[in-house]
């Protein structure tokens, strides 16, 4: 059982009244016989019974007598009109059948009109927001209402994912466009060179200007390449987007428990739904939040609660941003004994160490090995991130599930304890928030050290013909490594969920009022703590240092030890004596 399904019991305890109901006053017998022996109508006289029992239990709790008096024929009174309007309702409901059966259509149709055009609902509960409605009706409307948004926000998000990586792209190309023609600049270079080299400034001006063009070139092939990676990258970005994972397991969350919350659904569904719908707000668990801090204005805790998880949901839309400065470092480190290479041409050749035409074949053949790589990295790529981005939709949604648990009885606290502790609600809600942060950690930190350690396999199988064979060890134990880190965040939260339901339930047995501050804390200190030290006994964080620590350069040339290969002892072992320090 979810910790949300669990929690409903203690809502349910928590507005459960357990006084005993008061026992009505009955008319004295005696007063009654003694006014109708005078001559009175026996229904006055039964009123003037009940006026005098309800005036001498006033005069009993203190009150003074003509005053318990006066108060007891108003209380009479106000029965009597309420007596009158229940009436009333009973002729009402009386009416033709036709009339009565389709109010609650009309509620529903009126319902389902405001949700549609986003409009906030006129109350917090089903029956301040949408009076008559039927709650089967309902129910089945804010399912639906549910399904239709997730569409659309799913849509509308990956417009302004693939809008931002149209933007990033044109940004990159043209960085790089103009990176390329600084190539022009070793025009200059017989300028440097015609002190160490005299007498030969014409043929310092002719190999200057064939490698100002290769530079120029091999600068634009290299972004071409950087290009294409960042292009699948981007095409890849919304299945371990973690903002993408949260709005979606909180549709699926909202989806999965909403006969539970039917009854507040105008304040912690249809609120949130139409701020989402109008475009207030993009993500749906802040679109709650902020909800919930209007439900009572005078607690401000919901408002610095809000506050925390907007920073947080913030940091999550940086993740695209940190992988391209990434790509982009990786680029110019490995373009960069390219370019040394082209430099130092015109002067090698004027000293006869090297051929133009052999440091030109060099460089095209770096190229073509670069893309080569790059290709092999696409085909992990597609691969690895698939898997995670599964794996981070299971492991998300029962963090969601546990923050809007704990969000909700919150809530319910501030509202049941007049003393409530900010503390208590503070804690469990950002330990909560702290556990999602935890999750999502696990598997993207993961994700993006496997595909680090891929890259450098693969420049090294092209540039320097390392066979894939000679990282034996990382195909195995990295790989089991990489799903192991995936899995164990899965198998740690369900076998978490079964705990804490059965503290709360053993928490909130018996009829007095539920322990709140344990409520509250002790679920998100045992997802929080419990994630840790599990993720560290079960070898969890050994996965991770695993890939982390190792080093592919540290595998031989061509599977033979001490050996390098005649690819690595040519131009390209400059290559490898650069790529292979990262």
């Amino acid at each position: 059982m979810s910790i949300l399904n669990t929690l409903f019991a203690t809502w349910a305890l928590a507005l459960t009244t357990t006084a005993e109901p008061p026992t009505p006053l009955a008319p004295d017998p005696a007063i009654v016989r003694a006014c109708m022996t005078e001559g009175g109508h026996e229904s006055e006289c039964t009123q003037q019974a009940l006026v005098a029992a309800l005036a001498q239990a006033c005069v009993d709790d203190g009150g003074t007598e003509d005053a318990c008096v006066a108060q007891a024929q108003a209380q009479l009174a106000a029965d009597a009109a309420a007596a009158a309007d229940g009436a009333v309702v009973e002729i009402a409901e009386d009416v033709p059948a036709a009339a009565a059966a389709g109010e609650p259509e009309v509620a529903a149709a009126q319902a389902e009109a405001a949700i549609a055009e986003g409009d906030a609902p006129a109350g917090e509960t089903m029956e301040e927001a949408h009076p008559g409605i039927d709650p089967g009706e309902y129910l089945a409307l804010l399912r639906e209402v549910l399904r239709a948004q997730k569409e659309k926000v799913a849509e509308r998000l990956e417009e302004k994912i693939a809008a931002k990586q149209d933007a990033k792209m044109a940004t990159m190309s043209s960085v790089l466009s103009w990176l390329s023609l600084a190539g022009l600049l070793l025009l200059a270079m017989p300028l440097v060179l015609r002190k160490k080299y005299p007498g030969q400034g014409p043929l310092l001006f002719k190999y200057s200007a064939i490698a100002a063009g290769v530079c120029t070139v091999a600068i634009f092939l290299f972004a071409q390449v950087l290009l294409l990676l960042r292009a699948v990258q981007g095409a890849l970005s919304s299945l371990t987007n973690p903002q993408v994972a949260v709005i979606d397991a909180t549709f699926q969350v909202l989806d999965d428990n909403v006969e539970d919350l039917v009854e507040v659904g105008p304040a912690l569904i249809e609120a949130p739904l139409a701020q989402v719908a109008s475009g207030e707000q993009d993500s749906l668990p802040l679109a709650i939040l902020d909800n919930v801090s209007r439900i009572n204005e005078d607690i401000t805790v919901f408002k610095t609660i809000a506050r925390q998880f907007e920073g947080v949901f913030a940091m999550f839309g940086y993740l695209p941003i940190v992988l391209t400065v990434v790509a982009v470092v990786l680029f110019l480190l490995s373009i960069k004994p390219v370019i040394v290479q082209i430099v130092a041409m015109p002067g090698r050749v004027a000293s006869g160490e090297a051929q133009a035409s052999a440091v030109i074949k060099d460089v095209f053949r770096t190229i073509g090995r670069e893309v080569l790589a790059t290709l092999c990295l696409i085909g992990g790529l597609i691969v690895v991130t698939i898997f995670s981005g599964i794996m981070l939709s299971f492991a998300v949604q029962p963090a969601i599930e546990a923050f809007l648990a704990y969000v909700f009885t919150s809530l319910l606290y501030t509202m049941a304890a007049s003393d409530f502790s900010k503390f208590a609600v503070y804690a469990s809600v950002l330990g909560a928030l702290l556990f999602l942060v935890l999750n999502i950690a696990a598997v993207l930190v993961t994700n993006v050290l496997f595909l680090g350690k891929l890259q450098k396999i693969c420049k090294r199988r092209f540039h320097e013909k390392v066979p894939f064979a000679a990282h034996r060890r990382f195909w195995g134990w990295g790989s089991l490594s990489l799903v192991w880190a995936h899995v164990l965040p899965l198998l740690f939260v369900s076998g978490a969920q079964e705990g804490v339901g059965v503290l709360i339930e053993r928490m909130t047995k018996g009829d007095g009022e539920p322990p709140w501050t344990a409520l509250l804390l002790s679920g998100p200190a045992i997802l929080v703590f419990g994630f840790i030290v599990v993720f560290w006994a079960a070898r969890g964080l050994a996965a991770i240092r695993f890939i982390l620590r190792y080093r592919p350069q540290d595998a031989q040339a061509a599977g033979m030890p001490g050996v390098e290969s005649a690819g690595a002892r040519s131009g390209t072992a400059r290559y490898r004596s650069t790529s292979g320090a990262r």
